[in-house]
């Protein structure tokens, strides 16, 4: 029983089943869910029918960022989105530099965001109804290698036997992957061996393409050998038909 402002007034309260409470009742609110209570208001020693009043406890909202990649090579976008709609929508984080937009239910993380060794990280915030929630996730951006080929000379006789080792400098050096050799046998998967003597005389190219352990890969690179054919010297004799006494 509660009095109201007006002293001529009092308030009792009820529970869902219409048992009388000590006083107005404080609504739980660790879980979610509708509890109904009734009230009764006595003026005068006149009291009302009871009156039914709703409390009604809300979860706490459970936003999902949804990232069409999680990881990609530098140079690609990724569409970033949640699975329902919000009253609002707040988007921040490192990442919220690189996005398109940040308070719109979907964004864009961009293609210029620059390759890190550290993920980006994305926060969303969202409010509908009064009540609040927020979730987290991350983009790693990897680095797309670039190679370039060396070999100490590339041009030998046909008789050369020795390998002659090329060397494909990958950028930036921490980067691993996979090397791939056209032309040139592959020795490790950044150097392969040309040996001239196992060619004929002529240009070749030799080609070199890098993915890294992340599947980003590098642009096709190439260099080229030659192999040269040895001098076929001609021997002449001018005059060729002489007299015996012409040389003594």
């Amino acid at each position: 029983t509660s009095k109201s402002s007006d002293p001529t007034t009092v308030l009792t309260w009820y529970d869902g089943s219409k048992v009388k409470l000590a006083s107005a009742p404080t609504p739980s609110i660790t879980k979610s869910g509708t509890t109904t209570y009734y009230v009764q208001q006595t003026v005068l020693g006149c009291p009302s029918e009871l009156t039914p009043i709703a409390v009604s406890v809300k979860d706490e909202l459970e936003p999902t960022i949804v990232l069409s990649e999680s990881a990609v090579c530098a140079g690609t976008a990724v569409d970033v989105s949640l699975g329902q709609t919000f009253e609002t929508t707040t988007w921040s984080g490192t990442a919220q530099t690189y996005l398109s937009a940040t308070t719109t239910p979907s964004t864009t993380f961009k293609a210029t965001a620059p390759a890190s060794d550290t993920e980006y990280t994305i926060i969303v915030e969202v409010a509908s109804d009064g009540c609040t929630g927020n979730d987290t996730a991350k983009i790693k951006v990897n680095y797309v290698p670039s190679a370039k080929l060396s070999v100490a000379d590339n041009e030998h006789c046909i008789t050369e036997t020795t390998p002659q080792t090329i060397t494909a400098t990958v950028t930036p050096a921490t980067v691993t992957g996979t090397g791939t050799w056209g032309g040139a046998t592959k020795v490790t998967e950044k150097t392969a061996t040309f040996v001239p003597s196992e060619h004929t005389a002529d240009t070749y190219t030799v080609t070199y393409d890098f993915v890294s352990s992340n599947n980003c890969a590098a642009k096709q690179v190439d260099t080229v050998m030659i192999v040269d054919a040895l001098p076929n010297p001609t021997i002449s004799v001018i005059p060729n038909d002489v007299c015996v006494s012409y040389l003594m």
